[in-house]
């Protein structure tokens, strides 16, 4: 089913299987930014301070996965606790695909 939000250049979707106790959502967009903006995410996602286990338990992170696929995939993915009673960690996945447009 596809989900309004305010930002028209988001999509977003949730997917849900019937008598499963989990959905899932999955959100597209296009980012315009330059070279040197897409190399810094990838070096801010890979840094020592955001990794650290003082970071990651700030943010309630339990264990985290940061896989380059090639140099234009990165596979992210962090498995967090909501800290709420009775919830499970749940599980955040991003995959970002950079490339230019044809207009550059």
């Amino acid at each position: 089913n596809n989900v309004k939000i305010p930002d028209k250049r988001v999509k977003m979707k949730f997917m849900h299987i019937e008598g499963d106790t989990i959905g899932t959502g999955v959100l597209n967009t296009v980012v315009d930014a330059s070279v040197e903006d897409c190399a810094a995410r990838e070096f801010f996602l890979g840094s020592r301070a955001l990794q650290s286990q003082k970071s990651m338990k700030e943010r309630n992170i339990i264990d985290q996965v940061i896989k380059e696929v090639n140099p234009h995939l990165l596979f992210f993915q962090h498995r967090r606790n909501l800290g709420a009673r009775g919830f499970y960690p749940r599980v955040w996945s991003s995959k970002v695909i950079w490339h230019k447009d044809e207009d550059g």
